[in-house]
């Protein structure tokens, strides 16, 4: 029973470590992200509710919006998609 906990411990101490650093490099405002993907050559195809859906070619990209801060998941997410590092927060 312990290790298990010292195990979740662990586990909860390394998540809230990577959240933390990963927090920092990448744009979580969903409105400065749909502005740089507009940059990028995505154009708005449709909104439907909050989401709004992006296109560019056949690459598609929803994002949520208008919200503050996007979840880290979410964010990093959203990044892997559109092909940006996760250091490049331009």
């Amino acid at each position: 029973m312990r290790i298990m906990m010292r195990m979740a411990l662990l586990f909860l101490a390394v998540r809230i470590i990577l959240n933390r650093d990963l927090g920092r490099s990448v744009e979580r405002n969903s409105q400065k992200i749909i502005a740089r993907l507009k940059r990028e050559g995505f154009e708005i195809v449709s909104i439907k509710g909050s989401h709004h859906k992006l296109r560019r070619g056949n690459q598609t990209i929803i994002v949520p919006h208008p919200k503050k801060d996007l979840p880290i998941g979410t964010a990093l997410a959203i990044a892997k998609q559109a092909g940006w590092n996760a250091s490049d927060k331009s």
